[in-house]
């Protein structure tokens, strides 16, 4: 995958929501994935996402979506549209491909809800 694109992602949410701020770290994140019957580490970039404010009812404030659910969902999109396969490609990425992307790859944890203009 390409990281310029999880920074792309990261820089339209951090632009357009009052509500969510996202974060790409540097390293990458370690964690553990079944392989077979055994477990193995995986090292892969990680898009965290923060809730700038607390929600009535909400305990949840961050959310790491990994770069593997991400090309899944992208992969999984690009086989059906064709336009969004160019924009991936292109690396000119949309709101609603950013709402889209983090919906599915954190298992509709997160609804970003973005607004299409700039938010000051």
């Amino acid at each position: 995958m390409n990281p310029l694109l999880l920074d792309k992602m990261a820089d339209i949410i951090n632009a357009k929501s009052k509500v969510f701020y996202a974060v790409v770290p540097r390293m990458k994140l370690e964690y553990m994935d079944v392989h077979g019957e055994s477990l193995q580490k995986t090292y892969c970039h990680v898009l965290s996402i923060v809730r700038l404010k607390q929600q009535q009812g909400k305990k949840r404030n961050v959310w790491n979506i990994y770069e593997t659910d991400i090309e899944n969902v992208i992969r999984k999109i690009s086989q059906r549209d064709r336009h969004f396969a160019d924009r991936i490609d292109r690396c000119e990425l949309t709101t609603t491909d950013v709402e889209i992307i983090a919906k599915r790859a954190s298992f509709k944890a997160v609804n970003l809800k973005i607004s299409p203009m700039a938010v000051d």
